[in-house]
């Protein structure tokens, strides 16, 4: 039996779905051992709903500072694509680090690589990304 909290929680997140979600194409990859990475056979592509989140922010290098007093900072995204976690029936059906996102309805069509997968205990499943060259 589920609390009310996760009742409401679920409806809400399938109402955001609802509004900003976009197709997304989880396209699996593998590693070899002395190759790049390629298509992962045993796991395919799928297309699900997701919400791309790119904040920008800025990185501040630990104990890195200059005689006049100025920090220096770097530019970089907080960027991810959450789905709820429903989508995937079994954390071995969970995006993996490497995986590419295709985000399908942007024009033209952008590919993130992810950088680590997890599951934020609220019933969405957050994929850390980067943009792929």
């Amino acid at each position: 039996m589920s609390s009310r909290f996760a009742a409401r929680e679920r409806r809400i997140s399938a109402a955001i779905d609802g509004e900003y979600g976009e197709r997304t194409r989880i396209v699996p990859r593998r590693r070899g051992e002395f190759v790049s990475a390629s298509t992962d056979p045993d796991r395919p592509p799928r297309i699900v709903s997701g919400i791309a989140s790119f904040i920008p922010k800025d990185v501040h290098p630990k104990d890195i500072s200059r005689r006049d007093g100025m920090q220096p900072y770097i530019a970089a995204d907080n960027s991810d694509v959450s789905y709820d976690i429903a989508l995937f029936p079994a954390a071995a059906d969970y995006p993996r680090q490497g995986d590419v996102i295709e985000l399908m309805d942007r024009v033209p069509p952008m590919a993130l690589t992810i950088s680590a997968v997890d599951p934020d205990n609220l019933g969405r499943l957050v994929c850390k990304v980067m943009v792929s060259a």
